[in-house]
């Protein structure tokens, strides 16, 4: 999966969940944050920038308890320094 298989329509036809009330939500395809997890100041390791691109419908699914957040994760981009990885939460626990 790329960016370009998540759905570049703004409005899909469905209609927005219960706590999905922001029009402003209906111009998203997808959300995308950053975290940047700096390490002790050891001064010989970098910080590592995690992203999160995640589509709005798998999103929606996840805040709904529709799928869990490994399905969400599964569905989802997730770069570390911009290589995208495979993330199993049950490894990273």
């Amino acid at each position: 999966m790329t960016l370009s298989d998540f759905p570049t329509k703004v409005h899909n036809g469905q209609k927005p969940g219960k706590s999905w009330t922001s029009t402003a939500d209906d111009a998203l395809d997808v959300f995308d944050f950053s975290i940047v997890n700096a390490p002790a100041s050891t001064g010989k390791e970098r910080p590592e920038a995690i992203e999160f691109v995640l589509p709005k419908g798998p999103a929606r699914q996840f805040a709904a308890s529709e799928i869990t957040n490994q399905q969400l994760i599964d569905k989802s981009v997730v770069p570390v320094n911009g290589v995208r990885i495979a993330l199993n939460l049950q490894l990273v626990e």
